[in-house]
Formats: C-alpha cells, structure tokens, sequence
C-alpha cells in the first residue's frame, strides 16, 4: 500500500467506536427538565451486518459501509475513504425531556480535548433525519439529512453505534473544523489510484489535525 505523508491542517476524523456502559445522569440542566443517559464508547469490533447509513449536506455525501469505514463524495472532487485510528474512544450524551422518549439532542465529545458536537432541531421523517450540526467553538451546518435510524443510539451496544457515531463524527470535522482543508485536497488530488484514503493523524478534531493520503 502507498503511502505518501502530508502534515497539513486538515478537518476530518473516522470515528471508530462501539459502546461499554450506559448510565443516567440525573442533573438537570436549569431551567430544563432534561435528564441525560451518558453512554461510555470504547474500542470495539464492528458487526459487519451493520446497516449503511448516509449522511447528506449540500452535494457532500457520507456514507458508512458494514467496515465501518466512511467514504466521502462530492461531484467534482476525488471520492476517498476517511481513516482515523487516534480517536477510538469518546463519550455520548442522549439529552431527553425528563419522563418522555422526546430526544432534545445527542452530544458526541472527545475525552481528550473535551471538544464536542452537538446534533440538535432533530426532526423525524419517514426514512430519514433532519438536524443541525453545532461544535465546541460555536461553528454550525443547518438542514443535515441522515438517512439511517437515529434511534439506534438509544439502544446498549448495538454494533450500528459504531458505524452511525463515525460517520456524524466525520462530516462534522469536516464541515466545522477552523482549518483549512485545500492542503490535504490538493495532495489527494495528485494520486492517481482508484481506492484512495485520507487518515488523520492524533489530534484536535477541530483543531488542526494533521493528515496522510495514499493509495490502497
């Protein structure tokens, strides 16, 4: 496998994960009354009968295999598949109306940088998701379309938590990172393989990760 190193600032991170433990915060946030289900998410296998999940905004599509891998496309760009092996663990939140299954928001958060993004105005239509994305520094994308079963992250450890929490993850840093991406775009554009990938090396998700291009 080619390999060819390029440490620029880039915005991208796969979020390889399955989920340990579940347990129920009950603070409240003031002035709400939401009650919090923290789910810890440690390395794990993934079940390669895990349902493909697509996440949409504009003409970007991301979209998940049973590998758990992430593969983003947009017309006129190179199609690549997005690595990351740094970041296997992290943290989910469920935010619900205290005594209801009414979901306010899912917070996804980086243990490490304490970084997070946030999906909320989630709205259910009939075989698909509509949310906006909002991290850490403040940065938003309104009108995501998910087209997968959301409500798989309310369950204890399914396999589909690893897959559905990479590719939010991975359109998130993307789409929110303060950096730059043109450097990493243009080194994948050199290549001349027809299975190429873009791996982010250990870092921030939002912060200036660094990246590697190459060839399968």
């Amino acid at each position: 496998m080619k390999n060819f190193k390029y440490l620029f600032l880039a915005s991208a991170f796969t979020f390889v994960v399955s989920c340990s433990t579940e347990d129920v915060n009950e603070t409240s946030f003031e002035s709400e009354n939401i009650e919090v289900i923290s789910t810890t998410i440690d390395n794990g296998s993934i079940d390669n009968q895990a349902s493909i999940n697509t996440l949409r905004v504009g003409d970007i599509t991301f979209q998940t295999s049973d590998d758990g891998t992430v593969t983003r496309k947009q017309p006129g760009q190179k199609t690549y598949t997005i690595i990351n092996e740094s970041s296997k663990t992290s943290s989910l939140e469920i935010r619900r109306e205290r005594g209801s299954n009414m979901i306010q928001e899912y917070v996804i958060t980086n243990p490490i940088t304490r970084e997070f993004v946030k999906l909320i105005n989630i709205k259910e239509h009939k075989g698909y998701y509509t949310f906006d994305m909002v991290n850490d520094l403040g940065l938003s994308i309104e009108n995501v379309t998910f087209e997968g079963d959301l409500s798989q992250l309310e369950q204890r450890c399914p396999p589909c938590v690893v897959v559905i929490v990479g590719v939010l993850v991975d359109a998130a840093v993307e789409l929110l990172s303060d950096s730059p991406l043109e450097e990493c775009t243009a080194a994948m554009n050199l290549l001349t393989c027809s299975s190429p990938y873009m791996e982010y090396e250990e870092g921030g998700w939002f912060s200036g990760p660094s990246c590697s291009v190459g060839c399968n």
